[in-house]
């Protein structure tokens, strides 16, 4: 896909400071998707797939109380190395995040309101409503049309896997930070390593990081739209990058958002424990297996080290 123009961006800039807005009361009948994102929410098909510059903002969705028999067709060309959804392991990762998010807004995890930007199938949604977060939105529509949907969004808080082509991964970061709203987005690790990261995310952004245990994936899903006929694909499962967790929690005060941290820090030797996840709230901390190949501060593996590592990845 080519790149943006400073038009466009200057768009998505406008439609996500509008998000900051007052909420409006909306149909309440979509139990999976009963909110509206902003113009600059409205997405591709992605979360995993390609996006189109262009579509008809008249789409027909189906509600959840009938969903489709089988994969529904892409409204959008798809790039098949974009097309990995994220898995059920990785939301379960940050579900206490989302829980202290929804008692900062004074709700529950049922109603608290997700966006995801990137559609791939409506396997995303299923597995959010099967750890208790019912209200997600995450429609075949385009994120980079500025004509498409309302002014102003409803959603409470930001969770995607943005596709890694293109500018799609910059594109999301501009976007949540300029929501002001939480956000937690599932990227390779090395982004914090792009041109544009420190520039967009700033210094005042209290940014923090989720990660598996050392050498650890996560194996991320590749839709039935993709898949070939063939029962010996095996493109069911993929694991490009070392990946992890960038997480914000927006314009909330900043002694609030360091009681959650140190909240969640503090569950993953307890309630969390089964899980082995490391938290960096400090760049300078990232471990090793973490940090960018090009990042001067990553220290080279012994042989020993690199074999142990390269096991532990086969398993």
């Amino acid at each position: 896909m080519a790149k943006l123009s400073q038009k466009q961006k200057k768009n998505l800039k406008k439609k996500a400071a509008k998000a900051q807005g007052k909420p409006k009361i909306i149909n309440k009948s979509l139990s999976s998707s009963s909110f509206t994102p902003s113009a600059a929410a409205q997405s591709s098909i992605s979360m995993n797939t390609s996006t189109s510059t262009s579509i008809s903002t008249s789409i027909t969705v189906p509600t959840p109380s009938s969903p489709p028999t089988k994969a529904p067709t892409n409204l959008f060309e798809v790039i098949d190395s974009d097309c990995a959804e994220t898995p059920l392991i990785a939301y379960k990762h940050i579900a206490p995040l989302l829980k202290s998010v929804s008692r900062a807004k004074k709700k529950t995890p049922s109603t608290l309101n997700i966006y995801d930007p990137f559609y791939a199938s409506p396997n995303l949604t299923k597995r959010l409503a099967s750890i208790g977060f019912s209200s997600v939105y995450n429609r075949q529509e385009d994120f980079y049309d500025p004509l498409s949907g309302p002014s102003e969004s409803d959603h409470d808080v930001t969770v995607t896997n943005p596709p890694y082509s293109g500018d799609h991964i910059e594109n999301t970061f501009r976007y949540c930070v300029n929501t002001g709203k939480p956000w937690f987005i599932l990227v390779p690790s090395w982004v914090y390593f792009k041109p544009w990261f420190k520039e967009v995310v700033g210094l005042d952004q209290i940014v923090f990081f989720v990660m598996q245990a050392e050498g650890k994936r996560y194996d991320y899903v590749t839709p039935q739209t993709v898949l070939s006929s063939d029962k010996n694909d095996r493109r069911s499962r993929t694991a490009p990058f070392m990946s992890m967790w960038y997480c914000s929690f927006g314009n909330l005060p900043s002694d609030q958002q360091q009681a959650m941290i140190q909240e969640y820090i503090a569950s993953t030797s307890t309630s969390m424990s089964q899980f082995r996840l490391r938290v960096c709230s400090d760049l300078n901390k990232l471990p090793n297996d973490h940090r960018a190949e090009a990042d001067p501060n990553r220290k080279r593996l012994s042989n020993k080290r690199r074999k142990k590592l390269k096991n532990l990845l086969k398993r």
